[in-house]
C-alpha cells in the first residue's frame, strides 16, 4: 500500500500510524466524521494540484483544515507526479 511507504521513512512504531482508506460522496465530511468518532490526534492528507473550478469550489485539504478538532498536515507531492496519474 502507497500510504505505508511513504510512512516508512518515519520510523514510528506500527502501532503509533494507522491507516485507513475512507470513501465517500463527501471526502472531507467523512475525514472529519472518522476522526471526531475515533480521536484521531492528527491527520495527514495529500494535496492536489490547484485548478481555477477548486479554487472556486473548494477542496477537501481546505476544509479538513478549517474544520477538523485536531491538528492537520497537508503534504503535496513533489514535481510532476500529480500529472502522471
Amino acid at each position: 500500500m502507497a500510504l505505508k511507504d511513504w510512512a516508512r521513512p518515519l520510523h514510528l512504531p506500527e502501532d503509533r500510524v494507522s491507516y485507513h482508506v475512507i470513501e465517500a460522496v463527501s471526502p472531507a465530511d467523512a475525514i472529519l466524521r472518522y476522526a471526531e468518532h475515533n480521536d484521531i490526534d492528527h491527520i495527514v492528507l495529500g494535496a492536489r494540484a490547484s485548478s481555477p473550478l477548486r479554487r472556486h469550489l473548494g477542496s477537501v485539504s481546505t476544509k479538513v483544515v478549517a474544520e477538523a478538532l485536531c491538528s492537520v498536515s497537508v503534504v503535496r507531492v513533489k514535481g510532476g507526479a500529480e500529472e502522471d496519474r
